[in-house]
């Protein structure tokens, strides 16, 4: 038996380009150019700014903001992170602005927000748990927020009248203890007090009114018959008019009137009793005013008449104005008072008169149509003493238009031709008015002042949503969506021109996985509507299925797809009926890319999980029919065996999180004493030795990681809550000892001699620190405050550098890049322009670059390229060129028996070792002569591979 010594020593070439220093993320292709709409709804204004409810086909229907600019027009916080959490109901507080929101966790209930995400929060959950109180008609009053939300006790669910300060605490029931009140409707406010109809058992549907954090809750009978509980005055149409309280409400002996109520005196009176031709009772549909005068839609109840139109002072029955009926959108601009007319047989009109003029009684009808044709006057709204709403014309359709004292004007055929806008959600912001409405770009955020529409901004764009980087020869592989084909494989050269779709259309591809033989790679992934494998060379003509038929004739369902000395290994279900009649358990599948190769591995144990290569065997978690969940593995032609029953007898100690480093496996697995334990294999029978020493059972253990050839892994404290203990195997691999201890330690990431990771502490702080392989010392790297505002750090090693995802106030979630100094922990770049979230998602290192999904807002969800990104900080073209240059490894090997292959290589190497059975550590090194990878050999390895994708270009020695 030998040690492997320096003698072993070959050149490895890496065909990686050079980095240039002022490389920022690229779009690589608008693969999906199609479109999308943002559906901006429930647009409200405060102060300048504009909130309101939408979806960019990244984050689901989420909260938005804007105060009229592209720029400005951002995510505030996206509060359901995996859905809609579908924003409604906003209402402003003095600034603040309380609206609701759904998460799977809470269900529907009050939040409220101060325009940052940070201070976007849930005010209290009033029904803990998944099923909400679904707030509704939020309300304004002084300081306080009155909305209506269920409570449930028990199987009981009732209507109540809540009022918030904005905080858990300070979000009440307001209830009368002898004379519960149920069912709040009409809520209106003066700005003290809070008025609204609300029921109880002893008095009926009666006006109500409370104020303040603890103002009594009274009731105020009007129908004089309901004092002795037999009857209700239902209060409806609750419209302040100055220091008044004006609605409608059935009295008893003269049926529903108006009334008037003084909070300040505490005084009701009826303003009418009897309306003209002396029908009983007025229903009344809509109440303003101009100065003192009153204006009201109603209904007397005589045929053909609708809704009439009449006005009155403060005091007195209201004087019909003659010749008007079916009027609707009371709409008051300055001194006149617009509203539609809808004659039966005839054309909607728009209509106004002054409440001060001749014309009081003699309506302005404005003809929006040449020859009378139908016009449908809708959406009235002032702004800014404008008076705006849509309308349809023939041969242009419904669009935005606005008003003047005698005239009407069409603002823009925005959709041309007869088609309509689709004008909704309008909302007023100082002489604009924000409204959505479809375009050429789908259904989005538009504003006007009344002459034209502009775009605020293209929110919902269209997207491929790109996943599953993976590199093959001069090309990397992904899936994307076109929008026309449905989810297929795609290739790209790094070039918008050279990304393109291969081999059929919408089949879905996953698991993509590359199997290089020799000098042979061949993508594998999983496809087709019956899920089976599927190969390709990199062409379409070489893309499609492995088998032709599917084992056992039905679908296999591929998973755990896995690279093993030249071929694929997957677990997959064989398709045949066991004795019982049902379909036997997943059993592992191996295949050389033929259908004759592609079979059954003899002896695959039940249900293989968690494939993971280790020299030259491959671990897995299985079952038989005498044992539990133990660890099985397998070489490339043998049959599988179980290494250890480590759990005796029949229960499972259910080997997880498998860890490869060199030819030895680490794994976590259950002995049925102590909990969770961590384990180490050779693979050799019988061998599964335990290596952790702790007192209490499973201690979520996580985050395993190789840093220099040694297992780091984290768990958490058991003496100070909240703190993380980072772990490392020893040196002579017998048991485990601590490096360092901080507050919730997460994102393990070891790039050459730096071990990275992630703290989280209170108030939104996440930092970024080192740990060197020299010293046990912490470094920070770097300070973010508020960071990621609940968004998932995404994160990945390439070369020597770390990329993850950070929020920061200036430029929101973005890509940053460390290189394991303060200096060099820098973003790079602001794919989504402002404080929003770009999304980045599915990073990659395909060679010398990092591959990923991002959104800009420009383009949707499309495949994005950072070149280069495996060069060290500083490096500049042309500084690797001495040592980038590719050597044989024939001219300089030392020892012949050693074989090394592919050589030059760009993802792994091969290193074959003699029939005298060497034993030792297997070493890259730099040609600086810096330690990269090591890997240690066992007795009776004939073979190691090397993952080396993520290494920058050069030559380094083996």
């Amino acid at each position: 038996m030998q040690t492997m010594q320096k003698f072993l020593a070959c050149f490895l070439a890496l065909f990686f380009g050079c980095f240039a220093a002022s490389a920022q993320p690229a779009l690589l292709r608008d693969i999906n150019n199609g479109l999308a709409s943002g559906n901006p709804r429930g647009m409200t204004t405060v102060g300048n700014t504009v909130y309101f409810s939408a979806d960019d086909a990244v984050h689901g229907r989420e909260l938005w903001k804007t105060t009229g600019t592209d720029a400005s027009t951002v995510l505030v916080k996206d509060i359901s992170i995996n859905g809609s959490s579908n924003p409604a109901n906003f209402c402003n507080v003095n600034g603040t602005v309380f609206f609701t929101a759904t998460t799977p966790e809470n269900g529907t209930e009050l939040w409220k927000t101060d325009g940052t995400a940070l201070g976007t929060v849930l005010v209290a959950d009033i029904n803990p748990g998944a099923i909400g109180s679904e707030p509704s008609k939020l309300t304004a009053c002084g300081n306080f927020l009155y909305f209506v939300a269920k409570r449930r006790t028990g199987a009981l669910e009732e209507l109540k009248l809540y009022n918030s300060n904005g905080t858990a605490a300070g979000t009440k029931v307001k209830d009368i203890t002898d004379t519960p009140i149920t069912n709040p409707e009409n809520l209106v406010s003066d700005g003290t007090s809070l008025f609204f109809s609300g029921f109880s058992a002893s008095t009926g549907v009666e006006l109500c009114r409370t104020w303040g954090e603890n103002g009594d809750l009274m009731f105020i009978h009007i129908n004089l018959v309901n004092q002795q509980g037999s009857a209700s005055s239902f209060p409806r149409n609750l419209t302040m008019i100055g220091m008044a309280l004006f609605f409608s409400a059935d009295n008893g002996p003269h049926g529903r009137q108006i009334h008037q109520y003084i909070p300040g005196a505490n005084l009701l009176f009826p303003v009418t009793l009897v309306v003209s031709q002396n029908v009983p009772g007025i229903e009344v549909q809509e109440m303003v005013n101009i100065g003192t005068k009153i204006f009201l839609s109603a209904s007397s109840g005589l045929p053909n008449t609708g809704s009439e139109l009449f006005v009155m002072g403060t005091t007195g029955n209201p004087q019909k104005i003659n010749g008007v009926a079916n009027v609707s959108n009371l709409t008051v601009v300055g001194d006149r008072l617009f509203f539609v007319q809808s004659p039966p047989g005839a054309a909607p009109k728009l209509n106004s008169v002054s409440s001060t003029g001749d014309d009081l009684t003699t309506p302005k009808t404005f003809d929006l149509m040449p020859n009378g044709e139908f016009s449908g006057p809708r959406n009235l709204m002032n702004v800014g003493g404008k008076l705006f709403f849509t309308a349809a014309r023939e041969n242009e359709g419904r669009e935005l238009w606005k008003a003047s004292k005698f005239s009407a004007t069409r603002i823009q055929d925005f959709v041309a031709g007869p088609a309509s806008a689709n004008i909704t959600d309008l909302c007023a912001r100082s002489s604009e008015v924000f409204f959505a409405c479809d375009g050429p770009d789908g259904n989005e955020l538009r504003k006007s002042n009344g002459n034209g529409i502009v775009t605020v901004r293209n929110i919902g764009q269209a997207g491929s949503f790109p996943k599953e980087f993976v590199k093959m020869g001069n090309f990397t592989f992904f899936s994307a969506d076109d929008g026309i084909n449905g989810r297929s494989l795609w290739k790209t050269d790094g070039t918008e021109l050279g990304t393109e779709m291969i081999g059929a259309s919408g089949i879905n591809p996953t698991e993509l996985t590359v199997v290089t033989n020799g000098n042979i790679s061949t993508l594998f992934f999983v496809g087709g509507g019956f899920r089976q494998i599927f190969k390709s060379n990199g062409t379409t003509a070489g893309t499609g299925k492995v088998q032709t038929q599917m084992i056992g004739g039905v679908g296999q369902n591929p998973t755990n797809l896995t690279a093993f000395q030249g071929k694929l290994f997957f677990t997959a279900t064989n398709g045949f009926l066991n004795p019982n009649g049902v379909l036997t358990e997943d059993r592992l599948f191996k295949s050389d890319g033929t259908q004759d190769g592609t079979q059954q591995v003899t002896g695959s144990p039940l249900d293989p999980r968690n494939l993971t290569v280790a020299g030259d065997k491959l671990f897995c978690s299985a079952t038989d029919d005498l044992n539990g969940r133990e660890l099985w593995r397998t070489t490339v032609n043998g049959v599988p065996v179980m290494v250890k029953n480590i759990r005796a007898g029949n229960a499972s100690s259910n080997p997880s999180n498998l860890i490869a480093i060199g030819s030895t496996l680490f794994f976590t697995a259950n002995l049925g004493v102590n909990g969770v334990e961590l384990f180490k294999s050779n693979g050799l029978l019988g061998n599964a030795t335990v290596l952790s020493n702790f007192a209490a059972a499973d201690p979520l253990m996580g985050e395993f990681t190789n840093f220099n050839g040694r297992l780091f892994f984290t768990t958490p404290s058991s003496i100070i809550l909240g703190q993380t203990i980072i772990q490392r195997v020893n040196t002579a691999l017998t048991g485990i000892e601590p490096v360092s201890t901080g507050s919730a330690i997460f994102g393990l990431r070891a790039a050459g001699t730096n071990l990275f990771f992630f703290q989280a502490f209170s108030q939104g702080l996440i930092r970024l620190s080192k740990i060197t392989s020299q010293n046990n010392d912490i470094a920070k790297l770097g300070d973010f405050p508020n960071g990621n505002s609940g968004i998932a750090i995404q994160m990945i090693v390439a070369g020597f550098n770390l990329y993850f995802t950070m929020t920061v106030a200036a430029t929101g979630n973005e890509l940053w890049k460390s290189t394991g100094t303060v200096e060099g922990t820098v973003p790079m770049g602001d794919i989504r322009l402002g404080i929003g979230n770009s999304n980045i998602q599915s990073l990659a290192v395909c060679g010398p670059d990092l591959f990923f999904s991002a959104n800009n807002l420009t383009n949707g969800q499309e495949p994005w390229k950072l070149a280069n990104a495996t060069a060290a900080l500083g490096d500049e073209a042309g500084e690797r060129d001495a040592i980038s240059e590719v050597i044989s490894v024939e001219s300089v090997q030392v020892a012949p028996e050693i074989k090394v292959y592919p050589n030059p290589t760009t993802n792994f190497v091969n290193v074959d070792l003699p029939q005298n059975e060497l034993t030792g550590t297997l070493s890259i090194v730099s040609a600086s002569g810096q330690l990269v990878r090591s890997v240690q050999s066992s007795e009776g390895e004939a073979s190691i591979q090397l993952d080396v994708q993520d290494l920058p270009k050069g030559v380094y020695l083996v």
